[in-house]
Formats: C-alpha cells, structure tokens, sequence
C-alpha cells in the first residue's frame, strides 16, 4: 500500500507503519532456503536504512530490501519484522504479479500491464509503472543522457529491475 508521504522521495515523512509489509531475516531464509541472505545498515543522504539482499548460489543478487530507519520505526527489528520500504527484484527467475521479467522489454510491460502508465525519470535510466509495481529500464544504448520517455518506447529497452510500491530510489 502507498505511503502517507508528501513527495514520493520523502521518505523520511510520517510513515504508518500498518499500513506497510513487514519482512524478517528468517521470513527470507525461509523463501529462498539454497540462497545467501546478507544483512547490513545503509547510509546516504537521508535516513539510515536496513539493506538485506538475498543471493543465490551463483553469487547473483535475486533481490533487495531497503527499510529505513526512522524514530516511527525505532522499535522493529530483524525478529518481528522491519517494514519493507523497497522490495527490488534483480533476477529474471522471480516475476511479478503481472508476468513480467528482469529482461523483458517495454513493449511487455505495455501488452500485459491494463490501464495507463506513469513515466518517471530517474538520473540516468527511466521508469515506467503504475499501482505499486514500477520497472526500471536500462539506459539507452551509447547515450550518457537520460533521454525521452518516447525514445524507451522506440529502442523497446529491457526492465534493469522491477521495484515496490513505488520507482526506484537511486
């Protein structure tokens, strides 16, 4: 479900917390029992965060999990659940409620997502979604430039990563 922010990149507003999935290390260990879940505390310009990735046994990231760590949430930890503020999904072998891929193309996400879709631009690559499940395309081909939303159409780029409940924040 959507956040109670004001800016979808403001995620250090008020958060209620119910209304957000919570996940644990064992939860994680459970879904993916032949593969690596690594646990860290993430950093930048924001709020701290929770990062847990899950890999396989090739050393492939399949997934990620960013949650911050905000005084609404002090109190949650690994054992009851931390609130999931960014599932990303890296593998082409985890699809999304709709079928789609890492590796699929915009013409997919356009023939099998219904209703219109939102463009987002990110800095360097383009997103493309609606709801609360968004794709991250790969950048255009020998461009250094973000480029067109209708350029993303025209090449057909493939999804880099599918992310949830909102685009990816690089």
């Amino acid at each position: 479900r959507r956040r109670h922010t004001r800016y979808w990149r403001d995620w250090s507003s008020d958060v209620c917390s119910s209304d957000l999935v919570k996940i644990t290390l064992k939860d994680l260990q459970r879904l993916f029992p032949q593969s690596l879940v690594k646990y860290a505390i993430g950093t930048g310009d924001s709020l701290n965060f929770h990062v847990i990735n899950v890999i396989n046994e090739q050393g492939d990231m399949m997934l990620s999990i960013k949650s911050f760590i905000s005084p609404q949430h002090a109190s949650a930890n690994l054992d009851t659940g931390i609130p999931v503020d960014e599932l990303r999904v890296h593998s082409p072998s985890i699809p999304d409620a709709y079928g789609l891929r890492v590796g699929h193309r915009v013409s997919d996400v356009m023939r099998k997502r219904d209703g219109p879709l939102t463009w987002s631009a990110g800095h360097h690559s383009w997103s493309v979604g609606a709801g609360s499940i968004f794709y991250s395309l790969e950048p255009l081909p020998g461009n250094d430039t973000l480029g067109t939303s209708k350029e993303a159409v025209e090449q057909n780029l493939k999804i880099h990563h599918i992310t949830w409940p909102s685009p990816a924040w690089d």
